[in-house]
């Protein structure tokens, strides 16, 4: 369930805000909107391979939630499995340094790679944490979002598990299990088959250098929304950008940096234009 591209990328500054809470049953990251705004609704963030715990996206999860005026939920849906953050170094390591050292410890950090790669594909598999994160958002709307609309937001892995969220299952008492979706370069996605039945108003980031949605998997998932006069979407190709451009871009390099942000400013005009038509 990930390719090379999913584990690289550079880990980011800043100091996360928010705080670990346990909420149904699984352990989550929350980051709260300024204390003098009301809640606009609330969004839950189905994660990359390196989990609820990386830095970066708790940052993230910190500046939608000020942005957006949103309660941000950050649920760790892998099982344990996340991949560790050194990993980010450790194939940077492994397929960017040419010179003569970075040759001779290739092997060592191939071999890190590796064992990093390998919980990620043994526990957390779409099958098996799929009906965790369904779960949590059937839990939600039975109790934290009673009275609030309900936002996912996915990327890399989380992509798939958002997308699934839009087919427009109900919960019990007859409410969708999210109102709103957002997803940025999505892994693994089987198109058209995950594409045909969304129901719920779906925004899409992807790069037009990304190896795992692949511009003709975007083109045909923009054909697809082009027939669905009833669904809004959106889908937003970045010039340039790879695969994971929106979590784990290079701080230093300005187009990265940028083309992040934008992402992340997508996501948040999208849920807050969404979320507004539901009132």
């Amino acid at each position: 369930m990930a390719c090379s591209q999913c584990f690289q990328g550079s880990l980011h500054s800043g100091t996360p805000k928010g705080r670990e809470i346990q909420l149904h049953g699984r352990s989550t990251y929350v980051a709260e909107p300024p204390e003098d705004s009301a809640i606009k609704g609330i969004i839950v963030i189905v994660s990359n391979v390196f989990g609820w715990k990386l830095p970066n996206n708790r940052v993230l999860a910190d500046t939608m939630a000020a942005e957006g005026s949103f309660r941000v939920y950050l649920p760790e849906f892998m099982n344990g499995s996340a991949a560790p953050a050194r990993m980010l170094d450790d194939f940077n390591n492994v397929l960017s340094d040419m010179s003569v050292t970075g040759w001779f410890w290739k092997p060592y950090y191939l071999i890190r790679a590796l064992i990093g790669i390998l919980p990620v594909k043994i526990w957390a598999s779409f099958p098996s944490t799929m009906p965790q994160v369904t779960s949590f958002v059937t839990a939600l709307r039975g109790n934290e979002a009673t009275n609030l609309p309900v936002g996912a937001a996915g990327y890399c892995w989380g992509g798939k598990h958002v997308l699934n969220l839009s087919f427009g299952d109900a919960t019990r008492d007859g409410k969708p299990l999210i109102d709103v979706a957002f997803v940025a370069h999505p892994s693994y996605v089987v198109v058209p088959d995950e594409i045909n039945p969304i129901q719920r108003p779906l925004s899409v980031a992807v790069g037009d250098k990304d190896l795992v949605f692949k511009p003709r998997d975007v083109e045909q998932t923009k054909a697809i929304f082009a027939q669905k006069d009833n669904v809004p979407s959106e889908v937003i190709i970045y010039p340039g950008a790879r695969h994971g451009f929106a979590v784990r871009c290079n701080e230093e390099n300005e187009k990265e940096a940028r083309q992040g942000e934008e992402a992340r400013k997508q996501a948040v005009n999208w849920f807050s234009v969404q979320f507004g038509k539901l009132r």
